[in-house]
């Protein structure tokens, strides 16, 4: 992390501004265009980038304050905010909606986040009044599994993941994305082949998606085929990328 400090003139003052450089976009292979064929049709993103950042994925707009991701905007009536602790580690996030012009935005989700070194391991869920807890596999950076808790201290839900020892598609964009929570699952080091969410409050029912996939010879997915255990649904993910070196 690099911290550029720049001196501006002003009259025979000097003001700093200060600019934090996180790298927001690492060596190696970055998605170019994500497809994805599934229940709900196709949904097609492609990635722009201008000056080592990204600005733009599908029809989200990402906008920077002093090096860091500030806001990402869905369409006209929808975006999401982010704040940052003193190690610039997201630290809450929340997301506005405009269903009514006069009313202007609301907040319709508030979340935050706590550490342990850089790995997330809670998130509070302000409105529903519930908080994750989230567990590691030992030295590493991917989700064992997410417990959701309610107000009460019960469990409500557990997730619990799989991995291949391949590199995540996401894993050289180093900034959050549209509804931060729940990209916190998908920002593995690795690619999950097995997602299983048990209902704990739900008599124990258990839905598992699993997901078979195609690499490049840079160790990145091209192709994803997903699908839900008794439920007869695949979903389809191709991928393309670019600054693989």
């Amino acid at each position: 992390m690099t911290i550029l400090t720049l001196l501006l003139s002003w009259g025979c003052e000097k003001e700093i501004v200060i600019v934090h450089n996180h790298n927001l976009i690492a060596d190696g292979c970055i998605p170019e265009k994500i497809v994805s064929v599934g229940f709900l049709g196709v949904n097609e993103n492609e990635y722009i980038y201008e000056n080592n950042k990204l600005i733009r994925y599908g029809d989200k707009f990402v906008e920077y304050n002093n090096g860091l991701v500030s806001k990402i905007t869905l369409g006209s009536k929808r975006y999401e905010e982010y704040y940052y602790n003193d190690q610039f580690q997201v630290n809450k996030s929340i997301i506005f909606r405009e269903d009514d012009p006069e009313e202007g935005f609301m907040v319709i989700d508030e979340k935050e986040y706590k550490y342990e070194g850089n790995r997330i391991v809670e998130i509070i869920d302000i409105d529903s009044d519930e908080t994750n807890l989230i567990s590691y596999y030992p030295n590493s950076n991917n989700i064992d599994s997410i417990k959701r808790i309610n107000s009460n201290s019960e469990i409500i839900e557990i997730l619990i993941f799989q991995y291949d020892e391949y590199k995540n598609p996401q894993k050289n964009l180093l900034i959050p994305k549209f509804n931060y929570s729940w990209w916190i699952e998908r920002g593995f080091e690795n690619n999950v082949i097995q997602r299983k969410k048990i209902k704990i409050q739900d008599q124990g029912e258990t839905q598992i998606w699993n997901y078979d996939m195609e690499y490049n010879a840079f160790g990145y997915p091209t192709k994803i085929v997903g699908n839900i255990d008794n439920f007869g649904f695949n979903s389809i993910t191709e991928i393309t990328y670019t600054k693989c070196e």
